[in-house]
């Protein structure tokens, strides 16, 4: 098994990592970090590290360096196991980009001139602009799934702000909302105008206050090193983005039924990874053998299951490893790097629908 807090240490004894190729072995100092290195990357899975692998490694997009730099939300790699400096706290507060797409990075960063732990400037932009669009998402679908009347959303806000003055922002954005909707001047529902006020509302206020904080802010962010989101601070505005979200981890992230399909999409997820797990067992050799030819007659489970994987992504292990050195040390290491790489990417990228179906068929589950 691959714990991350193994991965900046030596294991005490064999049964703390099962995996032959990842374990740290005495007067291997270089494979030895790479182990490291590599342990640590394949343990801290993070979607947006995923989305710079889909466009680049899987999907092999046709971007341009700007439209990738725009992506590149966090700047921390994932194998990264040092101090964040408290100059890019936010920067780096999450994994950006795996092991694989190191070298993609390093060329981005030179196609951009960005610092070493610096983003690309339209980052921020796209940043705000998926905050403020997705906001109001997840309390539009709680009451969608009846998870709790537009009635009771109102209440959840309105106890969540607290005392608020007339012409506060609560008052020109939610509660504007909330008196258009009950008058019912347009032949739609209830639900339907508060959340069409809403949305209009928080557009209207949020984005003018982002736009103005980024010119505000320009030289910061122009060089790549402004340590903050462009709706955070101590504002009234981040205050009703922060509103929406708090309201939505108390009273709906938190519903029993929400709470139920997060544990059934744990044991899917789970139970998928361990369904697929064979393959990880097999020696390089084995594994190598199953990629050339699809099909290994002594290893007809194995050879099921690396059928059942998408062309796209075998294709992606099978260019990967092609360039790395067979003859090289490293060779084992990163041969298995790729190779867990590949059920990572197959999984993550199954829908909710098609991955119960996959564990459902694989599991004889009814």
């Amino acid at each position: 098994r691959l714990f991350p807090s193994d991965a900046i240490s030596q294991p005490l004894s064999d049964d703390r990592c099962v995996v032959r190729d990842l374990r740290l072995r005495e007067g291997e100092d270089s494979l030895n970090d790479l182990r490291r290195k590599v342990r640590q990357d394949l343990c801290h899975f993070e979607g947006n590290a995923q989305g710079i692998r889909l466009v680049h490694s899987l999907m092999r997009m046709n971007l341009t360096w700007a439209q990738v730099g725009c992506i590149l939300k966090y700047t921390r790699p994932a194998w990264w196991t040092g101090e964040t400096p408290a100059t890019h706290s936010y920067l780096m507060k999450k994994p950006g980009y795996y092991l694989s797409e190191e070298a993609y990075i390093a060329r981005l960063r030179k196609e951009l001139s960005l610092t070493p732990n610096g983003r690309f400037p339209l980052t921020w932009i796209m940043e705000a602009a998926d905050d403020i669009s997705y906001c109001v998402a997840d309390l539009e679908d709680a009451v969608e799934k009846r998870i709790f009347s537009v009635e009771e959303l109102y209440q959840h806000l309105h106890d969540a702000w607290g005392e608020h003055e007339k012409g506060s922002l609560f008052a020109q954005v939610v509660e504007n909302a909330w008196d258009k909707s009950r008058s019912n001047s347009l032949s739609r529902s209830t639900e339907d105008q508060f959340f069409m006020y809403l949305r209009v509302n928080t557009l209207n206020k949020l984005v003018p206050y982002a736009a103005a904080r980024f010119i505000d802010n320009l030289p910061m962010i122009f060089s790549g090193e402004f340590n903050h989101a462009l709706l955070e601070d101590d504002s009234s505005f981040s205050q009703l983005l922060e509103l929406y979200k708090n309201v939505a981890v108390r009273h709906v992230f938190s519903h029993p039924d929400v709470e139920q399909l997060e544990l059934q999409g744990y044991r899917v997820i789970s139970g998928l990874l361990e369904i697929y797990g064979p393959l990880l067992l097999l020696t390089v050799d084995e594994f190598s053998e199953l990629a050339n030819n699809e099909r290994v007659r002594r290893l007809p489970i194995e050879s099921r299951l690396y059928q059942k994987l998408s062309t796209r992504h075998r294709l992606a292990y099978i260019e990967a490893v092609s360039k790395i050195d067979r003859h090289s040390s490293q060779w084992p290491v990163m041969e298995y790097y790729y190779r867990c790489r590949l059920i990572q990417d197959y999984i993550s990228g199954m829908t909710d629908l098609y991955a119960w179906d996959e564990y459902r068929k694989l599991m004889a589950v009814e």
